[in-house]
């Protein structure tokens, strides 16, 4: 049952050392450590090569004046759907490089923007025809392909 040899406590021996236990912990610390690396899409947002430009209502506006079709998110920092659309946009954006501008814009930064282009949840997607006018807005999150599509029915490439 017990041992009474060390000082009179009682001990088990089918108890976890306290080393064991340690080891254990240190495991799941791990465990739970690379999930989250690997779940995580922090890195998107560290990493300018993996995302849009972040722009705001000046550059903006000399963009719509390129003469150019453009798509423009509007988002928030704490939006989850706004950090899964940023590599989608990324793709628009690389598959389109020559015919439209891509870029983003946070609506918490730029509240008078924000009630301009009617942001009523984020993320807002706004598209612009090439003159500069607004030919659309959708809300919600967006697959390059269903941008891609969304594009191609409002005309604004081929």
């Amino acid at each position: 049952m017990g041992d009474m040899s060390r000082g009179g406590a009682f001990t088990r021996r089918d108890e976890p050392s306290g080393s064991r236990m340690m080891l254990a912990f240190l495991g799941l610390l791990i465990v739970i450590g690379v999930f989250w690396v690997l779940t995580s899409d922090r890195f998107d947002k560290e990493n300018p090569a993996n995302s849009v430009a972040d722009v705001g209502p000046q550059t903006l506006s000399t963009l719509i004046k390129m003469g150019k079709p453009g798509v423009l998110e509007l988002y928030t920092p704490d939006c989850p759907w706004c950090t899964k659309l940023g590599p989608e946009l990324k793709k628009l954006e690389d598959a389109n490089k020559d015919r439209l501008f891509v870029v983003k814009m946070n609506a918490e930064k730029y509240p008078a923007e924000a009630a301009r282009y009617q942001v009523q949840a984020v993320p807002t997607i706004v598209y612009f025809d090439a003159s500069g006018e607004v030919a659309e807005i959708a809300t919600g999150y967006a697959d390059v392909a269903a941008m891609t599509s969304k594009l191609k029915e409002l005309k604004l490439i081929p």
